[in-house]
């Protein structure tokens, strides 16, 4: 695949790859996200201090097992990057953007997350997708 996207010059700049591997138990697909046209989905990249990325896992297992229950919420997963230890991606994909913002970055567990990341990593870089010719696209 990569052979192909990278037969033609489509790219403003240089794309940049990460391979990520999943972690038991932090991660669900639902059915639904097969049948939605236009999941909301939201990725984060964060990079961790030296060493740290162990201790966000407990809090991470809560907002994936949070994530399950919610109704809007078709997909959440958190996964490590393999070239790089200190680096992590989250993904989650709801039924809109209205539901993300209001339900599901609001739970409980997703707002301690986001207390905890705060002293553990050194930056987060966010990237909301959309659905475009049957991929998804920035």
């Amino acid at each position: 695949m990569f052979n192909w996207i990278n037969s033609a010059n489509i790219y403003s700049r240089d794309p940049i790859v990460h391979q990520a591997n999943g972690t038991s138990g932090l991660e669900f697909t639902k059915y639904a996200t097969s049948t939605k046209d236009d999941p909301y989905v939201v990725v984060r990249q964060l990079d961790y201090l030296q060493g740290r990325l162990p201790q966000s896992w407990p809090s991470w297992r809560e907002v994936v097992d949070e994530s399950h229950r919610e109704n809007g919420t078709l997909l959440s997963g958190v996964y490590s990057g393999t070239e790089f230890p200190n680096l992590m991606f989250s993904v989650d994909a709801c039924i809109s953007k209205e539901y993300f913002e209001s339900v599901h970055s609001k739970s409980t567990e997703y707002l301690q997350n986001e207390k905890i990341s705060q002293g553990l990593v050194n930056s987060t870089e966010y990237s909301f997708l959309k659905m475009e010719g049957g991929f998804l696209s920035r």
